[in-house]
């Protein structure tokens, strides 16, 4: 009987497991974000990122899809984590994505109301904004932080 039950015990541990690891895989995963699908893949994280207590809102301006997949997979990237730190660790109940195109120019702006940050200190240890920091180089693109105690703003910028 004993032996039954570790035998129960295993096979759910090892379900678990393999959930656990599917759940993980399909997150690493980079959608396609070609053409036009990268604008549908990032309103999609906004509205799964949004809940009862946190709202993502986004806005388009002159879009029109990059000419570049792999620009199109980084900007989705930094969307993606972005977002996640700021449902992580901001304590934010509101967030406004703008991404806006003027000709070759591409600016994302990102803005939090949650509890801000210390940039500096994070930014040589945090391994999201590192994360950040190495598709804006990847990108050719500039990269500013603003944060204080009323909320983080961002702000990308890189030419398509």
């Amino acid at each position: 009987m004993l032996i039954d039950m570790i035998r129960f015990l295993l096979v759910k541990i090892m379900d678990d497991t393999i959930d656990s690891v599917r759940s993980l895989s399909h997150g690493l995963m980079t959608p396609k974000v070609e053409g036009d699908q990268l604008k549908d893949e990032i309103i999609d994280l906004c509205l799964l990122s949004s809940n009862d207590s946190f709202k993502a809102n986004y806005y388009f301006h002159e879009w029109e899809p990059l000419k570049n997949k792999e620009n199109s997979t980084h900007l989705y990237r930094i969307v993606q984590e972005l977002l996640q730190n700021t449902i992580k660790h901001s304590d934010a109940n509101e967030a406004y994505l703008q991404i806006i195109r003027n000709n070759e120019k591409i600016t994302l702006l990102f803005e939090d109301n949650g509890k801000g940050f210390n940039v500096e200190k994070l930014r040589k240890k945090g391994k999201g904004l590192l994360g950040i920091q190495h598709r804006t180089e990847i990108l050719k693109g500039k990269l500013r932080y603003d944060s204080s105690s009323k909320g983080t703003s961002v702000e990308l910028n890189f030419i398509d």
